[in-house]
């Protein structure tokens, strides 16, 4: 099967900050046996999703960085494993090589929510103030 650029950026990294999550989340992780499972690692006791931004956005074309954005953008399905294992959320921007990281909670509820960019998948929009920069080893 052959991936799109953006599908094949994603993949790459997630194998390269694989252990680094592991570190953060002080567990081994194991990556999901399907590339595109909903969910992209587990824990003994976490789900973990890595989401990124590379510098140049494969649809716009733009510059973005974590200054880009006011808040990220989850899809809901990420969080559905929350009422077995607590669900991590990461966002890597290659655009000023950060890491965050934030933990879904029943509060995500009030937060804005819907269908970004012709998507037929629901989607939180995360404030970044529920985020927090960690560090990244890229």
């Amino acid at each position: 099967m052959e991936h799109t650029p953006k599908e094949s950026w994603g993949f790459a990294l997630e194998k390269r900050l694989h252990k680094h999550l592991e570190k953060i989340v002080g567990q081994p992780l194991v990556k999901t046996a399907q590339q595109y499972d909903t969910i992209d690692f587990e824990g003994k006791d976490c789900f973990v999703e890595l989401k990124g931004r590379p510098r140049i956005g494969f649809e716009s074309k733009k510059y973005q960085d974590s200054t880009t954005y006011n808040s990220f953008l989850v899809p809901a399905c990420k969080v559905l494993g929350a009422d077995k294992k607590h669900v991590l959320v990461f966002y890597y921007f290659e655009g000023d090589n950060t890491l965050w990281e934030t933990r879904y909670d029943y509060r995500w509820n009030n937060f804005n929510k819907g269908y970004p960019h012709a998507s037929t998948q629901f989607h939180f929009w995360v404030p970044k103030k529920c985020w927090t920069q960690v560090e990244c080893p890229c």
